[in-house]
């Protein structure tokens, strides 16, 4: 899946369309930079990284210390 090209822009199921963290931003403030980066691809903003046709984002972060206050939270996002 990874080798085929199938997570990259123009694939099937493009991931980390920002470039992901190490691209991105710091690495401790990466959850909000997810959520901006899927409504931007839901409205159409995202200039050349842009989903074509992106109707649904699927937004996942981790957070806090494994093993003493680690949290997670799953946004599924969309368009009508």
């Amino acid at each position: 899946m990874v080798e085929n090209g199938r997570i990259e822009l123009g694939g099937d199921l493009p991931v980390n369309t920002d470039g992901g963290a190490l691209s991105s931003n710091h690495t401790g403030m990466r959850g909000i930079f997810l959520v901006i980066e899927a409504v931007r691809q839901l409205r159409g903003e995202a200039g050349a990284r842009q989903v074509k046709d992106c109707r649904v984002a699927l937004v996942h972060g981790t957070g806090g210390a494994l093993g003493s206050r680690h949290s997670g939270a799953t946004l599924v996002l969309g368009r009508v």
